[in-house]
């Protein structure tokens, strides 16, 4: 997570936006700073039970398969799950993300340093796209 300096100071405007509370240990873990941010495999799955095999994300029994399959502690997950953990931990990942300009998906940001843009997306001419980076990129 120290790859992205700008989510402590997101994550202040988001609770003074929305009054969400990001935890004390989220807070210790943002901080620390050696976190990966390595949930590529386990969100693809997710996406894969959802979109190509039908399955409900809202099912526990799907979610935990997923953590298990992904090498997850399933116990901690289950209580994410159950706690409202893992709901609050979404609500505000939602807000970063508004926070950040995303309104629809796919999103694409440009991140500096702490600056984020975000770029011209869907239907966005190729052209186009590489003229805003070029002009990002100096």
């Amino acid at each position: 997570m120290s790859r992205y300096p700008y989510i402590s100071e997101s994550n202040e405007r988001i609770a003074q936006m929305t009054g969400v509370t990001f935890g004390a240990a989220y807070k210790a873990l943002a901080e620390e700073g050696t976190t990966v941010m390595d949930s590529l495999d386990a969100a693809t799955a997710l996406a894969q039970a959802f979109y190509l095999n039908g399955r409900s994300l809202s099912d526990q029994e799907v979610c935990l398969g997923i953590a298990a399959a992904n090498g997850l502690d399933v116990e901690a997950v289950r209580r994410h799950l159950t706690d409202g953990s893992g709901r609050e931990q979404a609500l505000a990942d939602f807000a970063l993300a508004r926070a950040l300009g995303a309104q629809s998906y796919p999103t694409l940001l440009f991140v500096d340093g702490r600056k984020v843009t975000k770029l011209p997306a869907v239907g966005t001419p190729l052209e186009t796209l590489n003229q805003t980076l070029d002009s990002l990129l100096g």
